[in-house]
């Protein structure tokens, strides 16, 4: 399977327009080249700044990496972003994540 996700994030990454936010979600999930992901990552926001659950991703990644500088900011933008949403479920998550990398 991991080999027929790898074509189809290849082919999309080739298209006009990368759906950069499920490549990323696919390589932070399976422990793929986080640096790559969260180019990625940092991609899909810049495309949809107001999208908190790609910041949360984000968020994840830069954590995962070890930046913990990075992924507190993105993770407070998840809750910012969420709470004009007003989605609850997500600014818990963004604390939550917040809580769990001190």
């Amino acid at each position: 399977i991991d080999e027929e996700v790898m074509k189809i994030i290849e082919a999309s990454m080739a298209s006009e327009e990368p759906d950069y936010f499920r490549a990323a979600g696919y390589y932070f999930e399976n422990d793929k080249d986080l640096k790559q992901a969260l180019t990625w990552a940092t991609k899909a926001v810049e495309a949809n700044p107001s999208a908190y659950y790609m910041m949360l991703l984000k968020a994840k990644i830069e954590y995962k990496l070890g930046d913990k500088a990075a992924g507190k900011a993105s993770a407070e933008k998840t809750i910012e972003l969420a709470e004009t949403a007003k989605n609850a479920d997500y600014v818990a998550l963004g604390k939550k994540l917040i809580i769990e990398n001190k």
